[in-house]
């Protein structure tokens, strides 16, 4: 199903901002070896969360995965401090880049409809026994341009 992108944007733009942030984590595990770093794209995670659809802005005729895929790696300002509060405290290190999301579009797909397998992954931070935030975050990362410092022990 196709979304109305100039009805969406009219709704997008009257309603409070909504924001993209991804993670730039430092000595990075995945499968058994251990990376520099690794950027991570944050997205809400619903499976075994709290949190259910009101927490997004619909727009008219969002339908299809790939709308919601876009709209679901988006987060208000109160979830983005929550995030940032958890970094803080759990993993100082990090860097966190923020900006302003824009409008879905027909032509796109968020990162969670990304498929993952090899050099890519997503990484569960909602399963981590530290996570409190009342909504699920997972984060998509691709290591393929990076170099493995060494194996995990």
């Amino acid at each position: 199903m196709r979304i109305n992108e100039r009805k969406t944007k009219k709704l997008w733009d009257s309603l409070p901002p909504r924001y993209l942030m991804d993670v730039q984590a430092r000595d990075f595990p995945h499968r058994g070896l251990r990376y520099k770093s690794a950027t991570l794209s944050l997205f809400h995670h619903w499976e075994g969360s709290s949190a259910t659809d009101e927490h997004l802005t619909v727009p008219d005729g969002a339908g299809n995965e790939y709308t919601w895929s876009q709209i679901e790696e988006t987060f208000t300002r109160e979830e983005m401090l929550l995030i940032l509060d958890y970094f803080i405290k759990y993993d100082p290190t990090c860097e966190i880049m923020i900006k302003k999301a824009t409008p879905p579009k027909n032509k796109g797909a968020g990162i969670g409809a990304m498929a993952v397998g090899g050099n890519t992954d997503f990484y569960m931070f909602d399963k981590d026994d530290r996570w409190n935030l009342p909504f699920g975050v997972w984060g998509y990362f691709d290591v393929g341009e990076n170099t493995a410092l060494s194996e995990v022990r």
